[in-house]
């Protein structure tokens, strides 16, 4: 099952959880608190619109939470399990915004020439062997 089916299943399942336990829990308790009948529609009415507000807050919780992790799996190169170059630019451009004067940065870049031609000789998988141990 593909991550973001999974995270929608998740969020989903999470949901009628919580509101299914709403239902059960919420209507006892308004019958044991309200004796009159006008209370009764007041207390419903408000059961209500909190549990709009809840499960708003719960499912905006729970997609922030799923995003976040989403963002975080695209950070890692999967052959190489380094950080992929959009982490490399994020953190690059925070240490430059905080850089004062004296700050002094080196940045190595390392090139393996004809790459292509080893992937043709070699093959993906022990080419990403070879991206491995470079990496390592």
């Amino acid at each position: 099952m593909k991550k973001t089916a999974y995270y929608a299943l998740k969020l989903a399942l999470i949901y009628f959880f919580f509101a299914s336990l709403w239902i059960l829990f919420s209507d006892q308790l308004v019958n044991v608190l309200s004796d009159n009948l006008e209370m009764y529609a007041w207390a419903q009415s408000f059961k209500g619109h909190l549990f709009v507000v809840i499960t708003s807050v719960l499912l905006w919780g729970l997609a922030r939470k799923n995003n976040r992790d989403l963002e975080r799996a695209s950070d890692i190169d999967t052959v190489t399990g380094l950080h992929s170059p959009s982490v490399f630019i994020r953190r690059a451009d925070t240490l430059l915004r905080r850089a004062n004067a004296q700050s002094c940065y080196m940045l190595f870049v390392v090139d393996i020439d004809n790459y292509t031609s080893v992937t043709n000789k070699l093959g993906f998988d022990r080419t990403n062997q070879l991206l491995m141990g470079v990496a390592h």
